[in-house]
C-alpha cells in the first residue's frame, strides 16, 4: 500500500491577489505543502509547509482564507488529528511574514474576511475544560460567532452572534461575493435542517462594533 501511495500529488491551482497557489505532496509527506507562483509558468516557492511545524509531522492545515485583496492569509492548524484549531495569520507577497495574531478555542469554524480586509469572522467555544487537545469528553455547547480585527488581541474580538437558549446550535458565516452581506447558516449537528440569517454590513456606519 505504501508503494502504491508513493507518487506526486498536485492540487488544482487557484489565484488570489494576482498570485497562483496550489497544494503539492511529493508522495509520502504527512501533510501537503502550499506553494505559490507569481505566474502560471513561474518558479514555485513554498508558502506554507505544515510538515516544518513539528518533528512528528502531526500538525495539519484545517481551513484557510485569503483576504479579498490577497494580501493577508488566515489559516487554522490542528495537532494529532484534534478538531480543536488555532488560527494564525501571515502576509503574502515577496515580504511574507507571520503576524502575531492567534485565535484559540476554535472548533468547527467559519473563516471569512470582510471585503475591507480588516478582519475575519470565526467561531469559538467557551473554555469548559483544562483539556483542548481532543482527549476531553465534554459536549461542545454555546458556539459563538466572533469578528477578529487584524492586529488586535483575541480578548478584544467582537461577539457577533450567539444563541443562549439553543446551546447546541452551530453558526456558519459567509461574506457574500459583493462584500455587502454576511450570511449566517444555523444548524444543529448533522440534522438536514437549518436557519438562515443575514446582515447588511453597509448599514453599520461605524463598522462591526457588536453594538447593533
Amino acid at each position: 500500500m505504501t508503494e502504491l501511495w508513493d507518487y506526486p500529488k498536485y492540487g488544482c491551482p487557484f489565484k488570489r491577489g494576482g498570485v497562483y497557489y496550489y497544494f503539492y505532496n511529493s508522495g509520502l509527506q504527512n501533510q501537503s505543502v502550499l506553494y505559490c507562483k507569481e505566474t502560471i509558468d513561474g518558479e514555485a516557492k513554498v508558502f506554507l509547509d505544515p510538515n516544518a511545524l513539528s518533528e512528528e509531522g502531526n500538525i495539519s492545515l484545517r481551513g484557510y482564507a485569503f483576504s479579498e485583496d490577497g494580501r493577508s492569509f488566515a489559516y487554522g492548524l490542528s495537532e494529532s488529528g484534534s478538531d480543536w484549531v488555532t488560527i494564525h495569520f501571515k502576509t503574502t507577497g515577496a515580504d511574507t511574514k507571520d503576524l502575531p495574531d492567534t485565535l484559540k478555542q476554535v472548533k468547527f469554524t467559519s473563516m471569512d474576511w470582510t471585503h475591507d480586509h480588516k478582519g475575519i469572522f470565526y467561531n469559538r467555544y467557551p473554555k469548559t475544560s483544562d483539556k483542548s487537545d481532543g482527549t476531553e469528553t465534554d459536549l461542545n455547547l454555546n458556539q459563538k460567532l466572533y469578528y477578529h480585527l487584524l492586529g488586535t488581541d483575541q480578548d478584544e474580538d467582537i461577539l457577533c452572534c450567539e444563541f443562549i437558549d439553543n446551546p447546541k446550535w452551530m453558526i456558519g458565516a459567509e461574506v457574500s461575493d459583493c462584500g455587502r452581506y454576511v450570511v449566517l447558516t444555523i444548524r444543529q449537528g448533522c440534522d438536514p435542517v437549518n436557519k438562515l440569517y443575514y446582515c447588511d454590513l453597509h448599514t453599520l456606519k461605524d463598522g462591526i462594533t457588536g453594538d447593533e
